[in-house]
């Protein structure tokens, strides 16, 4: 069958999940607000969270609560902080093509809502740890609403890869993220999109994958994934056989 420009493109079974924080985002949202409200001591729980000592979401648990600051200073310092600028234009795509995008994060909800209305994406769907104001004496608190049990991040990105693989036979999913709260997932997707420390994990397990920069070159590529192309690119390739 010949589609026109009128008519609907086909259904994809493929499904994108996309990492916030340095993937959409230009910069980490919890790493500007620390940088600016947080009190002593959330500089430690880092410190442990990079060692291994604690998880993500102990690590981020503890370190909301040492935030200072009000709802405007917050919106506020929300409102500077930006996307990648060929962002809408991707999803702009992905929906046209029918393919199913939800922003999966180990950040912060409310903050991500705010900088994607900006834009008028915040009706994306969302699974991230949920930022409200806590009792006094304290100010935030955060709840991580997506957790798993025997995962220790504020969001299971794994669980959330096995959801979208259940949303219908033959679901294919595309991982587009930049670090390590990546890694575990993008051992169970079918292929990535990888920045910065996630690029060195996918290289290193062997797991397919395609180097982004950033939007512009994710664009270039879904075209690719969908009709199979970047798949056969990327397939593992025979051992060779060596002559005696």
């Amino acid at each position: 069958m010949i589609y026109n420009s009128e008519q609907p493109m086909p259904l994809s079974n493929w499904t994108i999940l996309c990492d916030f924080d340095g993937t959409i985002s230009v910069e980490d949202v919890i790493d500007s607000l620390l940088d600016r409200f947080g009190k002593p001591g959330w500089e430690v729980l880092e410190q442990d969270w990079r060692a291994g000592r604690i998880g993500s979401r102990e690590c981020m648990s503890g370190q909301v609560d040492l935030l200072k600051m009000t709802r405007d200073e917050l919106d506020t310092h929300l409102a500077g902080l930006w996307i990648d600028h060929a962002f809408p234009g991707f999803v702009a795509k992905a929906r046209a093509l029918n393919v199913p995008i939800r922003v999966v994060s180990d950040g912060l909800d409310y903050a991500i809502h705010k900088i994607l209305g900006r834009y008028g994406l915040d009706d994306l769907p969302l699974a991230a740890n949920h930022l409200a104001p806590a009792p006094p004496p304290k100010q935030w608190q955060l709840t991580s609403p997506f957790q798993a049990d025997g995962c220790r991040s504020g969001t299971c990105k794994c669980a959330c890869v096995a959801q979208a693989r259940a949303s219908g036979p033959g679901t294919k999913t595309l991982l587009i993220g930049d670090g390590a709260s990546d890694f575990c997932a993008a051992d169970r997707v079918d292929f990535v999109f990888a920045k910065h420390r996630l690029i060195e994990h996918c290289r290193a397990a062997g797991i397919p994958y395609a180097p982004i920069t950033g939007f512009e070159d994710a664009l270039d590529l879904l075209p690719r994934l969908l009709d199979g192309s970047l798949l056969e690119d990327h397939a593992p390739q025979p051992a060779l056989s060596v002559p005696y």
